[in-house]
């Protein structure tokens, strides 16, 4: 019965006026009680360049942000890789406690002795279930079905990557899990990257929000991470695979898939890979190819490699095929022996070949962080090129392959100055010097962080290279304009006196 409804239709006729009021009563408490049972079930619902002009001062000392640590890539395609020496000590992270003002002889603070698997940072349990009410946000149902045709230009990297993701599919979700079997969405990507890679990122969300640089959705490339709620605590992830397409782990009860991205919009993104517009498709080579004490030219395109012995003609004197086209190259003599060879830097490990003519790594080391920039020279007089990073205006140096602390630390310059490395004086021990413009500031001491000297030469867009261009045993420079070469041999007298062009 409806609330408000008439309860009685039928009159009462009464004889006796005294019982009129007694009825009625009653009646009235009656019609109160039916009211109320109404009540009880009624229904209630309801319803995100130009040039630096030259500095006449010199550069000026800044604090860099540190990134996280990580580890990285596997050996390369070809090469055969010998046994590893002991890695050394990665340089330390944002969380590290040293300042620029310390004594260079000092280690940076987290300079033990890293292993390929380094410990994760504290944060807490994988994110999945950090936010239940934001993990009700993901779908609830099965994306709907879906062809993957992939045709997006990826690199190498990017390329193996993709493959080990997609061959997850259908694997089920498990809270923690990250494979071979079974997947959270963290899992997943750590896994992919792990296997494809060796780049080895932490489990849970809010870890792995923490690594490579944000970009815009507009941007996105094959390998680039998708986080899902706010910055500091995403609560999912997916993995980025081309054309408009990720695969993830969703949640209990489902497996994972491919869905395009606009399924399942993601807040913001981040890369860990590099950007495929940074990868350089020609890259100038300085180095004593022969062993002779004089430095000559080589062009790397992508990953083809083709040496000059002299800089009398422009013939190509080697040419081989080495690595992958996103390997950042280093030169250097690794052995001593007077000649110089390549080295990659992948991620934050390096493989050394001592020998041009076949393809095999002499030694393979993890060392630095993920976005360091490598360098390479002699620091120590002892006729043996080692390796240095570069993380903002501080580099961290190691005087042998086996060490297991960054030795000693240097600042010089800005983050953003273009890096040079040469004996500058001939003391037979090599220092930095930086590019900014057409200035050059250069110091002859890794001992203390003041500029020595500079001088102008060339144009702001030119490319500066160093070397030993008439065996003094004193390094110069030189610039790259295209496919031509304009040296100087004497600092004190910076003008070009012969050039070359060269292009394989």
């Amino acid at each position: 019965m409806k609330k408000g409804q008439p309860l009685y239709k039928s009159r009462l006729l009464l004889s006796s006026c005294l019982l009129v009021p007694v009825l009625s009563a009653a009646l009235w408490s009656g019609q109160i009680a039916q009211a109320a049972d109404a009540d009880a079930t009624f229904d209630q619902s309801g319803p995100k360049t130009a040039p630096v002009t030259p500095e006449a001062s010199p550069p000026p000392e800044q604090t860099p942000e540190q990134p996280p640590e990580t580890t990285v890539p596997e050996p390369l395609p070809e090469p055969t890789p010998s046994p590893s020496p002991e890695s050394p000590a990665e340089p330390p992270s944002e969380n590290s406690s040293e300042t620029p003002g310390e004594s260079p002889a000092e280690v940076p603070a987290e300079s033990s002795p890293p292993t390929t698997n380094p410990a994760e940072p504290a944060a807490p349990a994988p994110s999945d279930t950090a936010n239940s009410q934001a993990a009700a946000e993901k779908p609830q149902t099965p994306a709907p079905p879906l062809t993957i045709n992939l045709t997006t230009d990826v690199t190498a990297a990017q390329q193996a990557l993709r493959e080990v993701a997609l061959a997850q599919v259908g694997k089920p979700y498990v809270l923690g899990a990250y494979g071979p079997d079974s997947f959270d969405c963290g899992g997943l990507v750590k896994y992919s990257y792990q296997q494809a890679l060796n780049i080895d990122l932490p489990m849970g969300t809010t870890n792995q929000e923490r690594y490579g640089e944000e970009v815009s959705f507009e941007t996105l490339q094959v390998g680039d991470l998708l986080f899902y709620g706010e910055r500091g605590a995403a609560y999912h992830v997916a993995l980025y695979l081309g054309d408009q397409q990720m695969i993830y782990a969703p949640q209990p009860g489902e497996t994972v898939k491919v869905t395009p991205v606009n399924y399942y919009p993601p807040s913001f993104a981040k890369r860990i890979l590099p950007t495929t517009s940074s990868i350089q498709t020609e890259l100038a080579l300085i180095g004593d190819w022969q062993g002779t004490g004089v430095d000559s030219l080589g062009v790397k395109k992508a990953t083809s490699y083709f040496l000059n012995y002299t800089l009398t003609d422009d013939q190509i004197d080697w040419q081989f095929d080495y690595g992958l086209s996103e390997d950042q190259v280093l030169v250097g003599d690794w052995n001593g022996d007077g000649q110089d060879t390549l080295a990659l830097k992948r991620d934050n490990r390096f493989y050394f070949d001592n020998d041009l003519t076949d393809d095999l790594i002499d030694i393979e080391l993890a060392y630095g962080n993920l976005e360091d920039t490598a360098i390479t020279g002699d620091w120590d007089g002892d006729g043996i090129d080692t390796i240095a990073v570069r993380r903002g205006n501080i580099f961290y140096f190691t005087n042998n392959f086996e060490a297991t602390t960054a030795e000693f630390t240097f600042a010089f310059g800005h983050d953003d100055d273009e890096l040079l490395v040469g004996d500058w004086d001939g003391d037979g021990k090599d220092s930095v010097a930086v590019k900014r413009g057409n200035v050059y500031y250069f110091t002859n001491s890794l001992e203390t962080e003041e500029q020595t000297f500079s001088v102008t030469f060339g144009a702001a867009e030119d490319v500066g290279l160093a070397g030993d261009w008439d065996g003094d045993g004193q390094d110069s420079i030189a610039v790259k304009q295209g496919s031509d070469y304009y040296f100087c041999n004497d600092l004190t007298k910076p003008i070009a006196e012969f050039s070359l062009h060269f292009n394989p």
